[in-house]
């Protein structure tokens, strides 16, 4: 979803959620100089040091969305003009071991149906259990992050939070993450998991990068098998 100023890019993402989105402004004096409202409900972008969208924009800072619903604050992404790391609760993935269940599932019983999943009991299975749960919400995500531009993920550990955090803010595009993913990690694209032996001790365990391009879910969508 690219965008050259602060306006264009709430502009955008209104039009895309069919949200409100507000820029909270704080000062330098860690008052707010322009505050949300106490009813609001949409998307915010809190600026601080008395900074505008537009001036973060032009000083590539990093740049963070919260989604404030009618029940509370519920989940945010980073993101710049070419990528975004979303962390919204319709995408959740659970935690890291529920991404090595997936891959040790897919290896071990083929990509299959969550339905197919619970008839033989994977999700009760110790080394598999959390995958088929992960593969669910999987579906969903595609649908959602669709709304923003987006066609292709890169799952990875949080541990490289900071790290990638700032490669966003430096505006480095989609591919600069899977060359930094194909030199730095143990990368895999998801249509190869089924041949893939996630690594079982660290430091191994925590460095794998899984490219998804949803190649199984747009083969359902448009009835090729």
């Amino acid at each position: 979803m690219h965008y050259n100023n602060g306006k264009e890019l709430m502009q955008k993402l209104c039009e895309r959620t069919g949200l409100v989105v507000f820029n909270s402004i704080m000062g330098k004096d860690c008052n707010y100089i322009k505050d949300i409202p106490d009813d609001f409900v949409g998307l915010n972008v809190s600026t601080i040091n008395s900074l505008s969208l537009d001036q973060y924009i032009g000083r590539k800072e990093l740049i963070e969305f919260h989604n404030k619903a009618s029940s509370g604050w519920n989940g945010s992404f980073y993101m710049n003009p070419y990528v975004m790391e979303n962390s919204l609760d319709d995408c959740y993935l659970y935690r890291w071991q529920d991404t090595a269940h997936m891959c040790n599932l897919i290896r071990q019983y083929g990509l299959r149906s969550f339905e197919e999943y619970v008839a033989i009991d994977a999700t009760r299975q110790i080394d598999v259990c959390g995958g088929p749960y992960v593969l669910k919400e999987r579906e969903k995500i595609r649908q959602v992050i669709e709304k923003f531009g987006s066609t292709q993920m890169l799952t990875f550990c949080s541990d490289y939070h900071d790290e990638y955090c700032d490669h966003i803010a430096e505006n480095w595009m989609f591919d600069d993450f899977v060359s930094w993913g194909k030199k730095e990690f143990i990368f895999v694209e998801f249509e190869d998991l089924p041949l893939f032996d996630f690594p079982e001790r660290e430091p191994d365990y925590y460095n794998v990068m899984i490219l998804d391009k949803f190649q199984d879910l747009q083969r359902n969508v448009t009835g090729i098998v």
